[in-house]
């Protein structure tokens, strides 16, 4: 089999992706095999603890005197708390889930045709997306949050494998603008699933996802209308910031002061290598709105 050639390079890759989606997860289960392992003995000290009060109480030992704070010398502190515990693990299966979702749509291109692929990442997504429905309704609300995280990620591989197989023609859009329509569909998905839902996560990664979408509009546009799609979506978080709430509002405040200092670095340097005043006019308008942008806020 020969070994050259474009094909062969991409397998390379392809096997250096693999290999270090592969050194992951296993470092992440066996993370999680430590955490599973704290919580059981978490739970043993606490039983065998509960069991020792029992006895001294059916002796008629008293287990503590009033105003004196009980102290145990010989026993261990405990490093982790089970909720901090079960969080991490929450956050480990999320991880590893993700890895799988990642393996699978790297590998299966060869063995599923085109329907298969499209109806399987699509039956997925959809069940992933409604399992939070089922988890809030029995009070799993952590693990809910984990899953609509998994979601995430779901919708934007889709988004890269609609792309790879063509789907609708998408493979034949520009890749700035494919990106920028992928990232700002996802936001909007995410917006109404945070509605319908009432979860908590995603509505702060649908305002990330939202800051690329018009820079990457711009695609082979000048310098000029890069700086101007930057002051653009600093404004439009300004409205989150001012009327959201909670992690909407600090996730809003935190991306739009960045994408704010982004478009002044690139203005600025960018209004410096004019070569004449009119240029230099035309150059320094997005960093004028800019100005006026942070007197409103201010």
């Amino acid at each position: 089999m020969p070994l050259q050639g474009p094909a062969a390079h991409e397998l390379w890759q392809v096997d250096q992706v693999l290999a270090g989606l592969r050194d992951q997860q296993a470092r992440l289960q066996a993370r999680r095999t430590e955490l599973l392992d704290i919580l059981r003995a978490g739970t043993a000290a606490q039983g065998a603890a509960g069991t020792g009060a029992a006895h001294q109480g059916t002796a008629g030992t008293p287990a503590s005197h009033p105003g004196t704070p009980a102290s145990h010398p010989g026993a261990p502190a405990r490093e982790v708390s089970p909720g901090a515990a079960k969080n991490v693990l929450l956050i480990l299966g999320g991880l590893l889930l993700t890895v799988a979702a990642v393996v699978f749509t790297v590998v299966s291109w060869g063995l599923l045709g085109i329907g298969g692929r499209a109806a399987v990442l699509a039956a997925f997504t959809t069940l992933v997306m409604l399992a939070p429905v089922v988890l809030i309704r029995r009070g799993l609300t952590a693990t809910a949050e984990t899953m609509a995280g998994f979601a995430v990620a779901l919708l934007l591989l889709d988004g890269y494998a609609a792309r790879r197989v063509g789907f609708l023609g998408v493979d034949a859009l520009d890749a700035s603008h494919y990106t920028a329509g992928t990232l700002g569909l996802t936001a909007l998905v995410l917006v109404v699933y945070a509605r319908v839902t009432r979860l908590r996560g995603p509505a702060p990664v649908a305002v990330v996802l939202a800051q690329p979408v018009l820079p990457l509009l711009t695609g082979d546009w000048s310098m000029t209308w890069l700086v101007a799609m930057l002051v653009a979506t600093a404004a439009l978080d300004v409205p989150l910031v001012r009327r959201g709430r909670g992690a909407v509002r600090v996730t809003a405040a935190l991306a739009g002061s960045g994408v704010a200092i982004l478009a002044l670095l690139v203005g600025a340097a960018h209004a410096l290598g004019s070569s004449s005043v009119g240029e230099a006019l035309a150059r320094t308008m997005p960093l004028v709105a800019l100005a006026l942008l942070g007197g409103f806020v201010t």
